[in-house]
């Protein structure tokens, strides 16, 4: 596992019977896209704060090219809307190589308006810092060509509104920051060498407080976040909420919330060996840690809600006949003396997408 005084809190069923010191039990199975649960937790307060953007509105770069594109090659000019017919403007940023780092003085998407991140090279990434000192309220639509990976950092909070709509190869969206270095390098020193591939800092002059009222990111009803086959779904904050469409097919959805976020392979942790050969990991995607951030527990803890709709089991009955059915609610409700640790249980999913959520206090790690 990933080094760090901290003692960890495992969401695994094995790695509770086997009582791993120093992790302490929870509860956990495999879960697919939707999640259906809820933790008490109080609403992103600074998202309802903020005045809703116009139709029109756009992400703002910073004034210069020197500071909006700080890594990685692409067009040459700032990027300006281009009015459409549905009285919004559309944005298209042109980038060529295969990583490029954005800054941006706000990061808004209108109703009608849309943002494309037009990839040269095939699963390109693009990580896009925002600053300002307020959230990021994605109401239109935002796509990335050609799979490529988005990467959404706002300290301060990202919405994903009612009618809004993400195709793109991977996201993530989170609000605790990541290191350029670490994010160049592919975040495979953090995988390696363990330590955090994101986490709150506050000596960052753009970091909000760790409080649940700027530190979420927030999937409301009837939002639409979709990936590529193989890609990747991250919300990482203090508080993540997800009450609309998370679809991974064949990938990875996380939602996790804590004060910083860990990355880990499965096939370096013996618990989730597969029973038929204990070299080959039983899931696929990352291990994903929840950690403090040199906080206390009360002050770092973290909550995720997932109210997702549930589709009808006979709905995934018939593209997985060897599926058992799911347990009564009543079973997959956990004591209430055990919050704020993770709860996991299994709803009947729409996709083949593995999904995990992580709370924390102090630190979880899950994946499926």
């Amino acid at each position: 596992m990933a080094s760090s005084s901290t003692p960890r809190t495992t969401l695994n069923q094995k790695a509770a019977a086997k009582k791993l010191a120093p992790r302490s039990p929870g509860w956990g199975c495999m879960v697919l896209r939707p999640l259906v649960a809820a933790l008490s937790t109080a609403l992103p307060l600074q998202a309802m704060a903020q005045a809703k953007p116009a139709p029109a509105a756009l992400p703002v770069p910073v004034n210069s090219m020197a500071g909006w594109r700080i890594s990685g090659q692409g067009q040459a000019g700032l990027p300006a809307g281009i009015p459409n017919s549905l009285g919004g403007r559309d944005m298209r940023i042109e980038q060529s190589s295969q990583r490029a780092i954005y800054k941006w003085q706000s990061f808004n998407i209108g109703e009608a308006s849309s943002v494309t991140f037009e990839m040269a090279q095939p699963g390109a990434s693009a990580l896009n810092r925002i600053s300002g000192g307020a959230p990021s309220q994605i109401l239109g639509k935002l796509k990335a060509t050609n799979g490529g990976e988005l990467l959404i950092y706002n300290p301060n909070g990202i919405l994903f509104g009612a009618k809004s709509s993400v195709d793109v190869g991977s996201l993530l969206a989170t609000t605790l920051s990541p290191t350029n270095n670490d994010y160049l390098n592919g975040f495979v020193g953090n995988i390696t060498g363990g330590s955090a591939a994101f986490r709150y800092d506050k000596n960052n002059e753009d970091q909000a407080p760790f409080v649940a009222s700027s530190s979420f990111v927030h999937v409301q009803p009837g939002a639409e976040l979709k990936t590529a086959e193989g890609g990747r779904i991250f919300l990482f904050a203090k508080q993540v909420i997800n009450e609309g469409s998370l679809t991974a097919p064949g990938g990875q959805v996380v939602l996790a919330g804590g004060a910083e976020v860990y990355y880990k392979q499965p096939k370096d942790e013996a618990i989730y060996a597969s029973e038929v050969n204990a070299n080959v990991p039983a899931l696929r995607g990352l291990l994903v840690e929840v950690g403090k951030a040199g906080m206390s527990s009360e002050v770092s803890k973290g909550a995720v809600t997932n109210s997702a709709a549930t589709p009808p089991w006979s709905a995934w009955r018939s593209i997985n006949p060897a599926a058992s059915a799911p347990a009564p609610a009543s079973a997959r409700t956990a004591p209430s003396c055990c919050w704020p640790r993770a709860v996991h249980w299994t709803p009947w999913p729409t996709t083949s997408a593995p999904a995990t959520r992580a709370t924390s206090a102090p630190r979880a790690a899950a994946s499926w």
